[in-house]
């Protein structure tokens, strides 16, 4: 009776708690004038808390500490106030440009998630996400997610806010999923260090508050690493599953996102127990399977991942490695001129070695140094 009373008590907090978040969130939306769609909001709470839960349960192996719970709910909340927060003050205090002025620090973000608006608010099937909207979604996975939304939870406006809540309690999942797998394979210690870091990773922070789809696959990656771990060291089903079950959610979202994940699990395996765990017969089946799978995709959707080939799945990975290691290369030294500076006066054998550096380092160093533009 007394378990009973204190479950009922728990729920009720939790369900006030997840009521005055709605509130809040809505006349945030609104520009502080209402709280008009506070349902589509308090719905959305309601769902990424039984996600939060659901992932919880998945790791009922691992006895999840209650610091590590907080610490996930802390993650979630920080992301949703960083994105509350651009929203009201880059219209006010950014430079002008449309995307500012709506609110969004992601100019991807921003094309995606109107024309996500403007698809849910259409008689168009929602699948039409996949083939007719390459210019703000070249993939379509994450437009199909946030047009999905929109059209049944979006209300009578757009409010961006909408697909932030969801956005940055996943990528919430990150710091949890983290430290589980550090957990079985370094201890304790090692665990608790890697789950605060990925908490409060800048680069995190920032994409878990916007409308972006690294915030999705970054998580899944945990989630597909975990998996391969409790798979290598029980050789449970449920380990099995959890990869192949992300790797084919990862799938509409960025197939070579989902490519490359596939193939660090493959190099993980070669190097477990000396080979031995990638002889087993369910993980090559397992692997096949998403493997064919993976080529298919790459066939069918070949013109939409590099416009103007429709080259061998092999062809298209190749291009597209050189044309994204070109594109990076253009963008680091583009977006700073100290940058510019380093790699003009250093020998042209280190500057991957300078920019990979730089790349792991640019979240934390001040912004002056790593961008240019007019002081507030």
């Amino acid at each position: 009776m007394k378990f009973e009373r204190k479950m009922i008590i728990k729920l009720g907090a939790i369900f006030l708690t997840l009521m005055i978040g709605s509130f809040i969130v809505a006349w945030v939306s609104n520009g502080f004038y209402s709280i008009n769609g506070w349902l589509s909001f308090l719905i959305m709470f309601i769902l990424v808390t039984l996600l939060g839960w659901g992932a919880i349960l998945s790791l009922y192996q691992e006895d999840v500490p209650h610091w590590l719970i907080w610490l996930v709910f802390g993650a979630g909340v920080l992301r949703l106030l960083v994105g509350m927060f651009f929203f009201v003050s880059l219209p006010e205090w950014g430079y002008g440009s449309p995307v500012e002025h709506a609110g969004y620090v992601m100019s991807d973000a921003y094309e995606r998630d109107t024309t996500a608006w403007n698809l849910s608010q259409t008689d168009k099937p929602i699948l039409t996400a996949f083939k007719d909207y390459r210019k703000a979604d070249q993939y379509g996975g994450m437009l199909f997610l946030c047009a999905t939304v929109y059209r049944y939870l979006g209300g009578d406006h757009h409010q961006p806010l909408l697909m932030v809540v969801l956005v940055s309690f996943f990528s919430a999942l990150l710091p949890l999923y983290v430290w589980a797998f550090v957990n079985r394979l370094w201890g304790n210690q090692a665990a608790k260090i890697a789950a605060w870091i990925t908490a409060l990773y800048p680069d995190g922070v920032l994409v878990g508050s916007s409308q972006m789809r690294e915030a999705f696959t970054m998580a899944l990656a945990s989630v597909a690493v975990y998996g391969f771990i409790i798979y290598w060291e029980e050789k449970s089903k449920k380990g099995l599953i959890l990869v192949l079950g992300t790797l084919l959610i990862s799938l509409p979202l960025s197939p070579f996102f989902a490519g490359l994940l596939f193939a660090t699990l493959v190099i993980l395996a070669f190097f477990i127990n000396d080979g031995r765990f990638i002889r087993e017969c369910r993980v090559w089946i397992t692997f096949l399977i998403f493997f064919v799978i993976l080529l298919g995709v790459f066939w069918l959707l070949g013109d939409r991942i590099i416009p103007g080939s429709n080259d061998s799945p092999f062809t298209l990975i190749q291009d597209w490695l050189k044309s994204t290691a070109k594109w990076q290369l253009y963008i680091s030294e583009s977006s700073s001129g100290w940058v510019q500076k380093v790699l003009r006066n250093t020998p042209e054998w280190t500057h991957v070695f300078l920019l990979v550096t730089y790349g792991i380092a640019r979240p934390f160093l001040p912004a002056a140094v790593v961008a240019s533009g007019k002081p507030i």
